[in-house]
C-alpha cells in the first residue's frame, strides 16, 4: 500500500506540476516579450514624454495615433461610449475606437501647414485638446503597466476594474471646458 500511494501522489505532483507550468511559463513569455519590445521601441519613453511636455502638438497627436490598432475592431461599430455607459460597453476595443475617432477629429481641425512646417513650426494644439491628448496618453501608459501585472488569461481577467479606469478617462475628458 506504500508504494501504490507513493506513485499516486508522484502522479499528481506531476500532473499539478504540469497544469501550474502550462499557466505560468506562457504569462511570463509574455511579459518578457512585451518588456523586450518596449525596451526596444520605447514605446512607453515616447508616451512619458509626451504626456510631460508643455506644449502638446499634433506629433503627439500622431504618437496617440500610432500606438492604436490599424483600424477599430468591427463589433466596435456603432457603439458610441461615454462616462453613463454601461460597463459591457467599457472595454479597450471601444475606447481605442474613440480614442481613434479623437485623433481623426484633431487631424481635421488642425490641418497641416506646409509653409509653417517648413520654417520647424509644430501645431501647437489649444488647451483643451492638449488636456485630452494628454488623459489619453495617460490611459494607454496605465493600461500597458496594468496588463503587464495582470496578463489576460481567465485566472486574471479584471473586466470591472478595466470598465471603472474607462468611465473615469471618459469623465475627465467630458468634464474639460
Amino acid at each position: 500500500m506504500n508504494i501504490l500511494s507513493g506513485i499516486i501522489i508522484a502522479v499528481l505532483t506531476s500532473v499539478i506540476t504540469a497544469i501550474l507550468t502550462s499557466f505560468i511559463v506562457p504569462r511570463a513569455n509574455k511579459r518578457s516579450l512585451a518588456d523586450s519590445l518596449d525596451s526596444k521601441s520605447e514605446w512607453r519613453k515616447s508616451l512619458f514624454q509626451a504626456v510631460s511636455k508643455e506644449n502638446i502638438t499634433m506629433d503627439d497627436v500622431y504618437l496617440l495615433r500610432a500606438s492604436l490598432r490599424y483600424k477599430a475592431h468591427g463589433y466596435s461599430e456603432g457603439i458610441e461610449i461615454n462616462s453613463d455607459s454601461y460597463e459591457y460597453e467599457l472595454t479597450f476595443d471601444n475606447i481605442t475606437k474613440k480614442m481613434i475617432e479623437f485623433c481623426e477629429d484633431m487631424e481635421l481641425n488642425y490641418p497641416p501647414n506646409y509653409r509653417l512646417k517648413h520654417q520647424g513650426i509644430k501645431r501647437t494644439l489649444s488647451k483643451t485638446d492638449s488636456k485630452k491628448v494628454r488623459i489619453y496618453l495617460r490611459y494607454l501608459l496605465k493600461a500597458h503597466w496594468e496588463w503587464n501585472l495582470h496578463p489576460d488569461s481567465f485566472i486574471f481577467k479584471h473586466e470591472k476594474d478595466k470598465a471603472k479606469v474607462i468611465r473615469e478617462v471618459l469623465k475627465q475628458v467630458e468634464e474639460i471646458k
